[in-house]
């Protein structure tokens, strides 16, 4: 369900996580928002609890496992989050 309405993301639009451990890398693949008008994925903005994405790479492993993975988008803003490998 987070894939598909994040491929579904445009200009102006602003997608939160709730709280809580998310384990798999998202991937963007064209998704774009405009100069003044950027897609803006985002932790808890209130800051009470926190989204965290547990990447599962190390240093030197392939990087597919990353948190965020973006192809041919622009204008993304990614806030609030707890990155953590």
């Amino acid at each position: 369900m987070i894939r598909s309405r994040m491929a579904g993301l445009s200009a102006g639009d602003t997608m939160v996580f709730h709280s809580g451990i998310y384990t798999e890398p998202f991937t963007l693949h064209g998704v774009n928002g405009l100069p003044n008008i950027p897609i803006i994925i985002t932790g808890n903005p209130e800051r009470i609890e926190t989204a965290s994405i547990e990447g599962k790479s190390e240093p030197g492993m392939d990087l597919h496992y990353n948190a965020f993975q973006l192809k041919d988008c622009c204008w993304i803003v990614i806030e609030e989050f707890i990155i953590r490998h």
